[in-house]
This record gives structure tokens, sequence and C-alpha cells, in this order.
């Protein structure tokens, strides 16, 4: 089985989609350490003026730093969802696809949410069954790994019978640094995605914006087009060797 595991942010970028629609079972890691002002809980999209723009979950500070993802709260007490898909839609709804999918994607982004890990697999799923992944979702805190960074990672792969593991290309610094990886009995692939331009409507700037919220993708070319760009960002995927190589000739 062909697995990827990583952490639920908000809104990922189209390189985040490659990764579930690679592999047969995706992991959100919902139970790991929250990082404040990360991706956990913003992103960017293209808005007005100013171009990009950042686009927040504001949560809730009290024990923040000591807190997993699915224990961190909104701030539902702010009036933040409705501005922010107010935001979106009057930045957006010009674009050929908006109105194929708001009515899909704006109720995840209004409506509550219990905390900021079911906020962001909610609109992770969503996209990913517009886009007409078959992957299978599994959540970290629903198994019973135990162990911290790659000692963690190896048994949820074990618990899961991963005969393969697909990771993002940055993971490779801490997974060498642990020792844990390589295993013997499940080779690892590294993402090398690069972004592929795509026409944004609402782009007045005149050269394209990448690493933008997938929501910008969706908007401006549907959710066909945005599956064959998202399967196609790496042309090809790294194994540890070639990784330890790559490490190596950058750090000498």
């Amino acid at each position: 089985m062909k697995v990827a595991m990583m952490q639920p942010t908000f809104l990922p970028w189209l390189g985040y989609f490659e990764l579930i629609m690679k592999v047969d079972l995706f992991v959100f890691c919902d139970d790991f350490q929250f990082v404040r002002k990360s991706y956990h809980q913003r992103n960017r999209l293209l808005f007005g003026k100013q171009n990009v723009t950042d686009i927040t979950v504001p949560v809730k500070k009290k024990g923040v730093y000591q807190q997993k993802i699915n224990e961190v709260e909104i701030r539902e007490d702010l009036p933040w969802r409705t501005k922010l898909w107010k935001s979106i839609e009057l930045n957006y709804h010009k674009t050929p696809y908006f109105s194929a999918y708001k009515d899909k994607i704006e109720p995840l982004i209004v409506q509550p949410k219990e905390n900021l890990a079911k906020q962001n697999m909610e609109l992770i799923e969503c996209i990913s069954s517009l886009i007409g992944a078959k992957t299978e979702f599994i959540r970290s805190s629903e198994l019973h790994a135990i162990g911290a960074r790659s000692e963690l990672v190896k048994n949820l792969l074990h618990e899961v019978h991963a005969d393969s593991f697909y990771q993002a290309h940055g993971s490779f610094p801490y997974m060498n640094e642990d020792g844990v990886f390589p295993l013997r009995d499940i080779p690892v692939y590294f993402q090398d995605a690069v972004p592929i331009p795509y026409r944004q409507y609402n782009n007045s700037t005149g050269q394209f914006v990448p690493y933008l919220s997938v929501l910008d993708v969706l908007f401006n070319i549907g959710a066909e087009d945005t599956a064959k760009i998202a399967s196609c960002m790496t042309e090809h995927w790294l194994a540890w060797t070639e990784m330890l190589n790559i490490h190596q000739t950058y750090h000498v």
C-alpha cells in the first residue's frame, strides 16, 4: 500500500494534493505539535490590488504552544469566517469556476468547527473529492503508534501496513538527522514538486504567482485541470540515496 502522511494545513497549495493523489492511504497527522503562525492556520490567495494576501484562521492563544493540532480551538467569537468568505467571493467571483464550487467550499469556511484539525481536514477532503482523488484518509489520532518524530512516523507506517512511503521534500533533513530512516521494508520516495503555471484571471501583475492555496487553482481552471496539474508536478520521485546525495552536495 502506498502511504503518505502530512499535518493538516489550512487550504494548502497544490503540491499537498499531489501527495494525496499519489497514494492509496493518506494519514492526517492531526495529533502532532501545533506551530503558531504556520501553514497550520494560514495560507495565501490573490486579493485586490495587494495581490498576494495571507488568509488566517484565528485561534485561542491559551496553551497554544503546547497543543496538538486537534486540540487547538478556533476563535469563533470573531466574525472572521464571514469576512474571509466575502473576501474570497469578492476577488474570485469572476473566475471561470468559482460558481461551480462555491456551494461546496463556502459551508466549510463559514460554519464553526470543533478544532483547527477538523477545519483543515474537512476542506482538504472536500477538495480531494472534487478533483477526483480516490485516496482513503485516516487520522494519526485514530491509530495506536507511539514515539517521537521519525520513530513515530515509522511506527505509523507499520501500523497501516505500508509497503512504500511518499513524503514531502522538506521532511528529509529531520528524517536523516534522526537516523531511523531508511527502513529495510518500506522504501521512501520524496516529492520534488515544481509549480506549473496556469491562467490566474484575477492576477493584475501579469506574472504567474506560484505557491498559493489550492482554491486559486480550482477557481481559475476547474477540478479536471487542477487534477491534471497535481498529478505531474513531480517529474521524478527521489529515492533516499538521491536525497542524501542532494543534501550532502548542499552541505559540503
